[in-house]
């Protein structure tokens, strides 16, 4: 069996809407501030400038141990590639902030908090987010916050966009 952690979307003021993502589950960048993965509120291919979605934070959640007495090491990471016209900008925070507003050309890219935000998909596994370097022993959320934004510039491709792949990577520590 396996540890069960998932990576919960958190939306709006706290503590009210949050979503817990599955394997396998959508996230979806939205012109609101949803975690509905419905076709409403798309993002619009600028003529000119960039575009910006909505703020999206995501934080682990540890549900199962499944017999081992702790987790740690806890790393996000993607293992897709860019995607032309479309960049996903992230910055790993140590709180939950309200998320910022997105459309034609925002005048900044998010709220730089902890010091810089980097291209998404510059986070491999070989330089990945670490949520938690610390020993996680009792289900809970936690770890630092990983807030990420889509902007789509004038030569993104008419569409839904190819799928992004989130992976959380931990080390698992059983019982002697």
């Amino acid at each position: 069996m396996a540890v069960t952690i998932f990576l919960n979307e958190l939306n709006d003021a706290l503590p009210g809407n949050l979503t817990s993502k599955d394997n396998g589950e959508s996230l979806r960048f939205r012109s609101n501030d949803s975690s509905s993965t419905d076709a409403s509120n798309p993002l619009i291919r600028p003529n000119a400038g960039v575009y910006r979605s909505y703020e999206k934070y995501l934080q682990a959640e540890l549900t199962d141990l499944d017999g081992a007495d702790s987790i740690s090491s806890v790393e996000l990471f993607t293992t897709s590639s860019p995607i032309d016209g479309v960049a996903i900008v992230a910055e790993q925070r140590v709180a939950y902030v309200l998320p910022k507003a997105g459309g034609y050309n925002a005048a900044a890219p998010m709220i730089v908090e902890n010091g810089g935000i980097v291209d998404f998909f510059t986070k491999d596994s070989d330089n990945p987010f670490i949520l938690q370097a610390g020993v996680q022993a009792a289900p809970a959320a936690f770890g630092d916050f990983i807030a990420l934004q889509m902007e789509v510039y004038p030569n993104a491709a008419i569409a839904t966009t190819a799928d992004v792949n989130i992976i959380l990577r931990y080390d698992r520590q059983d019982p002697a």
